[in-house]
Protein backbone atom coordinates (compact mmCIF):
# COMPACT_ATOMS: atom_id res chain seq x y z
CA UNK A 1 0.00 0.00 0.00
CA UNK A 2 1.12 3.64 -0.79
CA UNK A 3 2.04 6.29 1.86
CA UNK A 4 -1.15 8.19 1.13
CA UNK A 5 -3.55 4.98 1.00
CA UNK A 6 -2.11 4.30 4.68
CA UNK A 7 -2.76 7.65 5.81
CA UNK A 8 -6.05 7.64 4.54
CA UNK A 9 -7.12 3.93 6.04
CA UNK A 10 -5.91 5.62 9.83
CA UNK A 11 -7.71 8.88 9.10
CA UNK A 12 -10.91 6.56 8.38
CA UNK A 13 -10.31 4.30 11.69
CA UNK A 14 -9.81 7.58 13.68
CA UNK A 15 -13.09 8.99 12.04
CA UNK A 16 -15.37 5.80 12.27
CA UNK A 17 -13.89 6.04 16.24
CA UNK A 18 -14.70 9.43 17.01
CA UNK A 19 -17.86 9.69 14.97
CA UNK A 20 -19.61 6.22 15.46
CA UNK A 21 -19.17 5.48 19.43
CA UNK A 22 -22.89 4.44 19.43
CA UNK A 23 -21.75 1.88 16.87
CA UNK A 24 -19.90 -0.75 18.56
CA UNK A 25 -19.14 -2.93 15.32
CA UNK A 26 -17.67 -0.31 13.51
CA UNK A 27 -15.42 0.96 16.32
CA UNK A 28 -14.03 -2.28 16.74
CA UNK A 29 -13.44 -2.67 13.37
CA UNK A 30 -11.66 0.36 12.97
CA UNK A 31 -9.03 -0.52 16.39
CA UNK A 32 -8.53 -3.79 14.46
CA UNK A 33 -8.14 -2.06 11.32
CA UNK A 34 -5.73 0.71 12.89
CA UNK A 35 -3.18 -1.65 14.68
CA UNK A 36 -2.99 -4.07 12.06
CA UNK A 37 -1.77 -1.05 10.12
CA UNK A 38 0.32 -0.03 12.67
CA UNK A 39 2.49 -3.73 13.33
CA UNK A 40 2.50 -3.78 9.43
CA UNK A 41 5.24 -2.10 9.14
CA UNK A 42 5.89 1.05 6.80
CA UNK A 43 4.53 -1.06 3.78
CA UNK A 44 1.12 -2.91 5.00
CA UNK A 45 -0.04 -4.87 1.85
CA UNK A 46 -3.33 -4.61 0.30
CA UNK A 47 -3.77 -8.68 0.44
CA UNK A 48 -3.16 -8.33 3.99
CA UNK A 49 -5.98 -6.18 4.65
CA UNK A 50 -7.88 -8.31 2.57
CA UNK A 51 -7.46 -11.31 4.64
CA UNK A 52 -8.07 -8.99 7.80
CA UNK A 53 -11.21 -8.28 6.49
CA UNK A 54 -12.26 -11.52 5.40
CA UNK A 55 -11.28 -13.07 8.47
CA UNK A 56 -13.82 -9.99 10.28
CA UNK A 57 -16.51 -11.21 7.84
CA UNK A 58 -16.26 -14.79 8.62
CA UNK A 59 -16.15 -13.90 12.60
CA UNK A 60 -19.31 -11.86 12.32
CA UNK A 61 -21.27 -14.19 10.42
CA UNK A 62 -20.49 -17.20 12.76
CA UNK A 63 -22.11 -15.10 15.62
CA UNK A 64 -25.54 -14.65 14.69
CA UNK A 65 -25.77 -18.38 14.40
CA UNK A 66 -24.36 -19.10 17.83
CA UNK A 67 -26.52 -16.27 19.43
CA UNK A 68 -29.64 -17.62 18.09
CA UNK A 69 -28.53 -21.64 19.88
CA UNK A 70 -27.97 -19.99 22.52
CA UNK A 71 -31.17 -17.85 22.62
CA UNK A 72 -33.25 -21.15 21.64
CA UNK A 73 -32.08 -22.95 25.00
CA UNK A 74 -33.15 -20.29 27.06
CA UNK A 75 -36.55 -18.27 25.22
CA UNK A 76 -39.30 -19.17 27.32
CA UNK A 77 -42.24 -20.62 26.00
CA UNK A 78 -45.59 -19.20 25.01
CA UNK A 79 -44.65 -15.34 25.41
CA UNK A 80 -45.50 -12.44 24.41
CA UNK A 81 -42.22 -10.51 22.80
CA UNK A 82 -42.32 -6.74 23.22
CA UNK A 83 -39.26 -4.91 20.98
CA UNK A 84 -39.04 -1.77 19.62
CA UNK A 85 -37.69 -0.24 16.44
CA UNK A 86 -36.21 -2.26 13.60
CA UNK A 87 -33.34 -4.52 15.03
CA UNK A 88 -31.77 -7.21 12.15
CA UNK A 89 -30.47 -9.28 15.63
CA UNK A 90 -33.57 -9.81 16.98
CA UNK A 91 -35.84 -10.45 13.96
CA UNK A 92 -32.81 -13.22 13.04
CA UNK A 93 -33.15 -14.62 16.48
CA UNK A 94 -37.38 -14.72 16.44
CA UNK A 95 -37.17 -16.08 12.56
CA UNK A 96 -35.14 -19.01 13.60
CA UNK A 97 -36.28 -19.84 17.10
CA UNK A 98 -37.63 -23.82 17.20
CA UNK A 99 -41.52 -23.95 16.28
CA UNK A 100 -41.98 -24.59 20.35
CA UNK A 101 -40.35 -21.66 21.51
CA UNK A 102 -41.67 -18.73 18.92
CA UNK A 103 -43.88 -16.45 21.44
CA UNK A 104 -47.31 -16.76 20.63
CA UNK A 105 -46.95 -13.07 19.50
CA UNK A 106 -45.25 -10.18 19.34
CA UNK A 107 -45.81 -6.51 19.44
CA UNK A 108 -43.15 -4.06 17.80
CA UNK A 109 -43.73 -0.39 18.91
CA UNK A 110 -43.67 1.63 16.15
CA UNK A 111 -40.22 3.52 17.32
CA UNK A 112 -41.30 7.71 16.42
CA UNK A 113 -39.59 9.57 15.08
CA UNK A 114 -38.03 6.85 12.14
CA UNK A 115 -41.22 4.30 12.59
CA UNK A 116 -39.31 1.60 11.66
CA UNK A 117 -41.17 -0.83 14.18
CA UNK A 118 -43.72 -0.87 10.74
CA UNK A 119 -41.34 -2.21 8.74
CA UNK A 120 -39.98 -4.53 11.78
CA UNK A 121 -43.66 -6.19 12.14
CA UNK A 122 -44.43 -6.29 8.17
CA UNK A 123 -40.67 -8.33 8.26
CA UNK A 124 -41.33 -10.65 11.21
CA UNK A 125 -45.18 -11.47 9.55
CA UNK A 126 -43.86 -12.17 6.16
CA UNK A 127 -41.89 -15.20 7.49
CA UNK A 128 -44.23 -16.77 9.87
CA UNK A 129 -44.23 -14.78 13.58
CA UNK A 130 -47.60 -13.07 14.70
CA UNK A 131 -46.74 -9.69 15.06
CA UNK A 132 -48.45 -6.62 14.97
CA UNK A 133 -47.21 -2.79 15.10
CA UNK A 134 -48.75 -0.68 18.26
CA UNK A 135 -48.12 2.93 18.77
CA UNK A 136 -44.78 4.09 21.32
CA UNK A 137 -47.76 5.10 23.67
CA UNK A 138 -49.31 1.97 23.77
CA UNK A 139 -45.88 0.67 25.85
CA UNK A 140 -48.05 0.16 29.20
CA UNK A 141 -50.96 -2.33 27.56
CA UNK A 142 -48.27 -4.67 25.50
CA UNK A 143 -45.95 -4.84 28.95
CA UNK A 144 -48.78 -7.70 29.79
CA UNK A 145 -48.24 -10.74 32.61
CA UNK A 146 -46.71 -13.32 29.72
CA UNK A 147 -44.70 -10.06 28.37
CA UNK A 148 -40.92 -10.48 27.51
CA UNK A 149 -39.16 -7.13 26.24
CA UNK A 150 -37.10 -8.55 23.36
CA UNK A 151 -34.37 -5.43 22.10
CA UNK A 152 -30.94 -5.42 19.94
CA UNK A 153 -28.06 -3.49 20.96
CA UNK A 154 -25.51 -1.12 18.82
CA UNK A 155 -23.29 -0.93 21.62
CA UNK A 156 -22.64 -2.68 25.25
CA UNK A 157 -20.26 -1.24 27.43
CA UNK A 158 -18.16 -2.65 29.92
CA UNK A 159 -20.61 -0.80 32.88
CA UNK A 160 -23.37 -2.94 31.33
CA UNK A 161 -24.94 0.66 29.39
CA UNK A 162 -26.60 -0.28 26.48
CA UNK A 163 -27.08 1.81 23.66
CA UNK A 164 -29.88 0.77 21.09
CA UNK A 165 -32.35 3.10 19.38
CA UNK A 166 -33.80 6.26 21.17
CA UNK A 167 -37.01 4.89 23.60
CA UNK A 168 -34.88 1.81 24.67
CA UNK A 169 -34.41 3.53 28.14
CA UNK A 170 -37.74 4.32 28.37
CA UNK A 171 -39.05 0.52 27.35
CA UNK A 172 -36.51 -0.83 30.13
CA UNK A 173 -37.82 1.95 33.01
CA UNK A 174 -41.46 0.36 32.43
CA UNK A 175 -40.37 -2.90 31.92
CA UNK A 176 -38.06 -3.20 35.36
CA UNK A 177 -41.26 -1.16 37.51
CA UNK A 178 -43.98 -3.64 36.55
CA UNK A 179 -41.16 -6.97 36.79
CA UNK A 180 -40.95 -7.96 33.25
CA UNK A 181 -38.51 -9.83 31.64
CA UNK A 182 -35.81 -7.15 29.67
CA UNK A 183 -33.43 -9.28 27.17
CA UNK A 184 -30.73 -7.50 24.95
CA UNK A 185 -29.31 -9.61 22.09
CA UNK A 186 -25.99 -8.60 21.37
CA UNK A 187 -23.21 -9.78 19.31
CA UNK A 188 -19.96 -9.88 21.83
CA UNK A 189 -18.82 -7.51 18.48
CA UNK A 190 -20.64 -5.35 19.93
CA UNK A 191 -18.97 -5.26 23.39
CA UNK A 192 -16.95 -2.28 24.11
CA UNK A 193 -14.44 -3.01 27.15
CA UNK A 194 -14.92 1.18 27.86
CA UNK A 195 -16.74 3.85 27.66
CA UNK A 196 -15.88 6.84 24.66
CA UNK A 197 -14.47 9.98 26.14
CA UNK A 198 -16.73 12.82 26.72
CA UNK A 199 -17.67 15.14 24.09
CA UNK A 200 -17.63 12.57 20.96
CA UNK A 201 -20.55 13.20 18.76
CA UNK A 202 -23.69 11.35 19.60
CA UNK A 203 -26.75 10.70 17.57
CA UNK A 204 -29.97 11.50 18.54
CA UNK A 205 -31.69 8.85 17.22
CA UNK A 206 -29.96 6.39 20.04
CA UNK A 207 -30.09 6.49 23.92
CA UNK A 208 -28.55 4.63 26.92
CA UNK A 209 -29.93 2.67 29.20
CA UNK A 210 -28.42 2.08 32.51
CA UNK A 211 -26.85 -1.55 33.56
CA UNK A 212 -29.97 -1.58 36.21
CA UNK A 213 -32.84 -1.79 34.37
CA UNK A 214 -31.13 -4.77 31.95
CA UNK A 215 -32.58 -7.99 33.52
CA UNK A 216 -30.32 -10.03 31.18
CA UNK A 217 -27.27 -9.92 27.98
CA UNK A 218 -27.27 -12.82 25.55
CA UNK A 219 -24.41 -12.97 23.38
CA UNK A 220 -23.61 -15.34 21.10
CA UNK A 221 -20.87 -16.23 24.09
CA UNK A 222 -23.78 -17.01 26.31
CA UNK A 223 -25.17 -15.02 28.75
CA UNK A 224 -22.97 -11.77 29.99
CA UNK A 225 -22.97 -9.32 33.12
CA UNK A 226 -20.16 -6.65 34.17
CA UNK A 227 -17.51 -7.09 35.78
CA UNK A 228 -16.76 -7.08 39.04
CA UNK A 229 -15.45 -3.69 39.87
Amino acid sequence: MREVEVAWLLRWCRGMRAAQPSMGGLVRLAEEVSSWVQEAGPEPSRRGLRVLLSRKERELSREIGRLVRFAARRFPVRAVVVTLSRSSTVSEVLRRLPRRRRPTEVVVLRSLPGGEGADMARELKAHGLNARMVEDDDLEVALGPSAVVLVGADTLYADGTLVHKVGTRRVARMAHRRGVDFVALVPSSRVLPYRPRRGRTRSLLFDETPWRWIGQVWTDRGAWSPPCP
